[in-house]
């Protein structure tokens, strides 16, 4: 036999579920008010309770993805860097070998400069100079070329000098010309010698054996042996710079010598008038004891 609900139950729990929810609502003002529901603590109702265990969630996955981002841009600037670096690092051993290549293959054998600066601080490279006939012409103006494309590289005469003798034994004087010049003019003595050799045979400009003479006069101040031997065949003198040097420090110690002698001789003089001074007034005081010389009476005849 089944119970029949009476009618007054039901209406009774109709309004217990009212009123149930109407607290639930009133318990969640934070949610109605735009608040955070997450501050109500223990007495925070069950819809606050539900949206704030969704907004935590919520903050949760935005750190997450804030902390994933933020480590995806660290790996991009990190990679970045490699990469910067690597390219760094491959560009330094591209000028290092363009211009190790350069000074192997165009190096001068009585450039003194090259034997300085390359072969006594570079001995674990095996540098070597060579010589215009054991030139690999080609191979050296490849290398020189590639190195003269630094600017730091470019700055240097001897770069010029052997990109010069390289286009020189290629017969490309005009161009070599043109390279020596530059390198003349940073003060490199091997292109003085170059350059007096095509004002000297004609090679690309006309004769001119002033200009030649001017050019292996330089070479040969600084001793460059291929200028000396040029200008001891045309029988012409000249003193190199050391040697210019030496008779001038020469002169130089002759002159201070002179005057150590002169000043020497002028004291000399001096101490030999104040002893013959005092003796002539030590006579005049022997022969006037009472008196007492004033205005060096003793000196007059």
């Amino acid at each position: 036999m089944k119970l029949q609900k009476h009618p007054f139950a039901i209406f009774s729990t109709m309004i217990l579920m009212s009123f149930a929810f109407t607290c639930l609502l009133m318990n969640s003002a934070q949610a109605r008010y735009g608040l955070d529901p997450c501050i109500g603590g223990l007495n925070a109702g069950l819809i606050d309770q539900v949206l704030c265990s969704a907004k935590q969630s919520n903050e949760a996955k935005q750190r997450q993805q804030l902390y994933l981002q933020q480590q995806r841009q660290l790996e991009q600037v990190r990679q970045a860097q490699m990469l910067e670096q690597q390219q760094l690092q491959a560009a330094l051993e591209r000028k290092n070998r363009a211009v190790h290549d350069c000074d192997a293959l165009a190096g001068h054998p009585n450039d003194y400069d090259f034997m300085r600066e390359v072969i006594n601080k570079n001995r674990s490279h095996h540098y070597a100079p060579v010589s215009d006939e054991s030139m690999d012409a080609t191979a050296a103006y490849e290398a020189c070329k590639a190195a003269l494309n630094y600017p730091e590289i470019g700055a240097n005469s001897r770069y010029h000098f052997q990109m010069g003798r390289s286009l020189w034994r290629l017969g490309r004087y005009e161009t070599a010309i043109t390279a020596f010049t530059r390198a003349a003019n940073d003060h490199s003595v091997p292109a003085h010698h170059y350059l007096g050799v095509a004002y000297d045979k004609g090679y690309a400009v006309s004769i001119d054996q002033d200009l030649a003479k001017k050019h292996y006069l330089i070479a040969a101040r600084n001793e460059f042996p291929p200028s000396q031997e040029a200008l001891k065949e045309k029988n012409i003198t000249y003193k190199t710079i050391r040697q210019e040097e030496a008779e001038a420090t020469r002169l130089a110690q002759q002159k201070e010598a002179k005057r150590v002698a002169a000043a020497n001789q002028a004291e000399a003089e001096k101490q030999a008038r104040l002893k013959a001074e005092e003796a002539k007034r030590k006579l005049y005081l022997s022969k006037n004891p009472n008196r007492e010389p004033t205005a060096k009476r003793w000196l007059k005849p």
